[in-house]
């Protein structure tokens, strides 16, 4: 099964699961890595929360809610920010749970 499948066959709590071994997009953004992460679900799609499991973007505590450019505080701004839409912040995150399951041996990688 390939890692594009075994993601179309997650439930949302299952990727976002997968999220949280990722590190904080926005420290790597920032040329920071192996920052722990939190499931940060964009608002820009609109819809309910839980139908935006799939689309959750790894980010810190510092980068999510707490500093005065975070998301939560200045979503108007991402953006402006980090160089990055929320979406293809959303893209990337996918793009690199893809990776990450390619070198998973539980899901038949490498």
């Amino acid at each position: 099964m390939t890692p594009e499948q075994r993601i179309e066959q997650m439930t949302g709590r299952q990727y976002m699961t997968e999220v949280h071994r990722l590190s904080c997009l926005c420290c790597r953004i920032r040329g920071i890595d192996g920052t722990p992460a939190q499931a940060h679900h964009p608002r820009k799609f609109g819809g309910l929360r839980k139908l935006l499991d799939k689309w959750t973007i790894p980010v810190c505590e510092w980068h999510h809610t707490v500093s005065p450019d975070s998301i939560h505080n200045q979503r108007a701004n991402v953006e402006q920010n980090y160089g990055i839409s929320e979406e293809q912040m959303a893209e990337q995150t996918r793009k690199d749970l893809i990776a990450l399951l390619r070198c998973d041996v539980r899901y038949g990688g490498a």
